[in-house]
């Protein structure tokens, strides 16, 4: 009789065990169901993260051409601002040179009329 009892003991021990294993295995199942979701959105946010930096470089790229673009426009138009001062100097000193020869050319003829007024 205290044969049968332990057994029956140890049936629910074991009944109590099972049942406790389980449930840990539906709570592991859980856990692996809950990590696939994790990687997969870990891998979602991967590819948006790439094709967020893909998008980046390509518009820094187009940004970065356009920049030297405006640069060489600047250095070519600055090219051509000194190219026309040069030009404009040269032909200031050309003025004023002429503008010695006719101050020149006056007094002479200046002293000239006066030569001939005396004479």
């Amino acid at each position: 009789e205290q044969l049968v009892l332990d057994l029956q003991s140890s049936r629910n021990e074991i009944e109590v065990l099972q049942k406790e294993l389980q449930c840990q295995n539906q709570s592991v199942k859980q856990s692996e169901k809950n990590s696939e979701a994790m990687l997969m959105e870990r891998d979602s946010v991967r590819e948006e993260l790439i094709a967020v930096q893909s998008r980046f470089d390509l518009e820094m790229k187009m940004a970065q051409e356009k920049y030297e673009d405006k640069i060489q426009e600047v250095e070519e138009e600055l090219k051509r601002t000194k190219d026309n001062f040069k030009e404009a100097m040269e032909n200031l000193e050309k003025i004023n040179d002429d503008a010695d020869k006719l101050e020149e050319t006056l007094e002479t003829t200046k002293g000239e009329k006066m030569r001939l007024e005396v004479d």
